[in-house]
């Protein structure tokens, strides 16, 4: 614990009134209570010196260029900019309100904890003391800053009005030791001296102090003090401190209720130290990392290519029924063809036969006119218009043929055409159809692996979600260390440099030793010297 001292200056409202600033350590951290007390000279109502306190939290720590921190204490109307100057050994504080008024103020440190903090738990309390005409309704401040016991420090920091030498608004600090007195099972009494004779009793339950103050023969009690605020110890804490939580709400899920991942069992190379195993384990979780996401990338390559393949899976069979429906209809086709060849072929030999019996008929019947001219050529005109008839009904009959044969051609080559199509369309039916099954097989297979790849993936997601907690916690470890490690680095130079102090101070001290040590010779030989002389003196006059 630190606490500091200074003046509290913001216009008329706050004229040179003693101000105290009450840190829980050094350094600051995000997070830690700050805890200021004074009093206002008038306040806004018009109340004259009325009491103050705010106990604010850090919400930001910067680095100046000079090492020095700085950390804002927001609050509901006034807020606070804090600067620590020569290793907390001093303060500068900036107030402001809405209005972006502004007083800056320095403070003193005037106390700070001694070795290692204590685990008890510290207690302010805050209050107005009256002390004959010394003190008339001026803050007080009283602090067991380690908790209460016996040889553990009290501290009480109050305003004389006018001091015995009449300074007006001197402030009064006292650092002293608490002495145990017999109290009741429901509090605890202790007393100091400090110049005064101070006799306090803490009430556990309403958690006030009574105090009692006393000096040659004066004696008075100051009243019961509220407590202001309670600070809990901390020594050695792994954990840092943690800002003010607030709400929020999220979705939860119950946590798998076997480990994902075998525990390991056998021997391993574990480093020796905190850093090592954090290094250790954050290269482990990257190597993890890296083959998570080799296998997502495997799992997305044959996610897209199994897409691919079912595309052309729908594609092979949307071809594959387009050419079954050609080929169905090639084959009505081919069937209505054949139904009209075999009519032509029907016709054309029914015209044959026709033919052959009308050819057979007509060649009788000419050759019967024929015989019936050589016999005699006095026929007459009625024979030769019968042969000339019967020899255009032939010409017609043979007219007849020739296009019938005609026909019978063009229906026996397009009969051969559907067919050479017929046995293309089979073909490639076949080869489609062959194809079909290949991609089917090929799809199962690329199935199965990638049920395989997905249940392998699954598995990998829930080792990567582990090991990536894991290694927020470790990282979280690994902050903390590294900032203790840092805290303690600075300690040690803090502790350095007062040792350096030390040293210095002794170095003046020998050097004050070693001047008055030869000073001292100095005189002695200049003694002796007048001894001898004098002596000297009195064996000439005989006297000796």
């Amino acid at each position: 614990m630190l606490v500091y001292s200074g003046k509290l200056k913001w216009y008329h409202y706050g004229v040179d009134e003693t101000f105290a600033i009450v840190l829980p350590s050094s350094p600051v951290r995000v997070g830690d209570v700050a805890h200021l007390f004074s009093q206002w000279t008038v306040d806004s109502n018009g109340v004259e010196k009325a009491n103050w306190s705010s106990h604010l939290t850090v919400s930001k720590v910067s680095k100046t260029e000079s090492g020095d921190d700085t950390f804002t204490l927001p609050g509901s109307y006034y807020s606070w900019e804090i600067t620590s100057q020569q290793a907390y050994g001093k303060l500068s504080a900036t107030m402001s309100n809405p209005a972006q008024d502004k007083s800056t103020m320095a403070l003193d440190r005037i106390w700070q904890s001694k070795g290692e903090q204590s685990v008890g738990t510290g207690r302010i309390w805050f209050g107005k003391i009256n002390w004959s005409q010394f003190a008339l309704n001026e803050l007080a401040i009283f602090i067991v800053p380690e908790g209460f016991g016996e040889g553990k420090p009290v501290l009480s920091l109050w305003q004389w009005t006018r001091d015995s030498s009449g300074n007006k608004k001197s402030p009064s600090f006292r650092d002293a030791i608490q002495k145990q007195e017999a109290g009741t099972s429901s509090g605890v009494t202790f007393s100091y001296h400090s110049y005064y004779d101070l006799a306090c009793a803490w009430d556990a339950k309403s958690e006030k102090l009574g105090v009692h103050m006393s000096e040659y023969g004066n004696t008075k009690d100051l009243g019961q003090f509220p407590l202001s605020a309670v600070i809990e110890g901390h020594s050695h804490d792994w954990n840092p401190p943690e800002a003010a939580p607030t709400k929020a709400e999220l979705e939860v899920r119950l946590p798998q209720a076997q480990p994902s991942l075998t525990r390991i069992l056998t021997p391993l190379p574990f480093p020796r130290t905190l850093i090592d195993t954090l290094a250790h384990t954050a290269a482990f979780v990257d190597q993890a990392g890296y083959l998570a996401k080799y296998a997502e990338e495997r799992y997305r390559l044959l996610d897209a290519d199994l897409h691919l393949r079912s595309q052309e899976l729908n594609a092979a069979n949307t071809e594959n029924g387009e050419l079954k429906d050609q080929l169905k209809k090639l084959t009505d086709d081919l069937n209505v063809e054949k139904v009209k060849v075999a009519n032509l072929e029907a016709a054309l030999n029914e015209a044959r036969n026709q033919g052959i019996n009308d050819k057979a008929a007509l060649t009788k019947k000419i050759n019967e006119l024929e015989d019936l001219l050589r016999k005699g050529s006095d026929h007459d005109a009625e024979d030769h218009r019968a042969l000339e008839a019967a020899r255009k009904a032939f010409e017609a009959e043979r007219v007849a043929k020739d296009d019938l044969q005609k026909r019978l051609d063009a229906a026996l080559l397009a009969l051969s055409a559907a067919e050479a199509r017929l046995k293309t369309a089979l073909s490639q039916i076949s080869d489609l159809e062959a194809r079909v099954i290949d991609l089917e097989a090929q799809l199962s297979v690329e199935k199965k692996r990638t049920e395989q790849l997905q249940a392998e993936n699954s598995g990998l997601s829930k080792e990567l979600n582990i090991v990536k907690a894991q290694l927020r916690q470790r990282d979280a470890d690994l902050a903390f260390t590294q900032k203790e490690l840092k805290q303690a680095k600075e300690d040690i130079l803090e502790k350095d440099d007062e040792i350096e102090g030390i040293k210095k101070e002794r170095k003046a001290a020998e050097d004050i030793r070693d001047h008055k040590e030869l000073a001292f010779k100095n005189l002695k030989k200049k003694t002796d010297a007048a001894i001898e002389e004098l002596e000297d003196k009195l064996r000439a006059a005989g006297l000796q």
